[in-house]
């Protein structure tokens, strides 16, 4: 079982945490979005200040919590992503499932 959560800026991957192991479940997921975006606003300080970044992170979040019957890789390996324009370049927000089901159930 494994999942990603990951920020791009431009092409050059800034912040992520993997999930490895059995299924993850919501709380797993979104604590480690949290981590994600607070490396994020370390490593480029002016995103803690925008909100489309906030609000991409708030989404995937509400995404975890709408995976009825937990995600699997088989049908939703690009399970999240958000990408919009800042000053820096496109942001992109992913969540992918690179292997595994039932993920974000409990």
């Amino acid at each position: 079982m494994s999942v990603a959560f990951q920020v791009q800026v431009r092409s050059e991957n800034i912040a992520s945490r993997s999930y490895n192991g059995g299924s993850c479940s919501r709380s797993e997921g979104k604590q480690l979005l949290e981590e994600v975006y607070e490396e994020s606003c370390r490593y480029y300080s002016s995103l803690r200040n925008r909100q489309d970044f906030r609000n991409a992170i708030d989404a995937a979040k509400r995404a975890i919590d709408g995976a009825v019957g937990g995600a699997s890789a088989g049908q939703n390996r690009a399970f999240y992503r958000k990408e919009f324009a800042t000053n820096l370049g496109y942001v992109r927000v992913d969540i992918e499932i690179y292997r595994g089901q039932g993920h974000f159930r409990s």
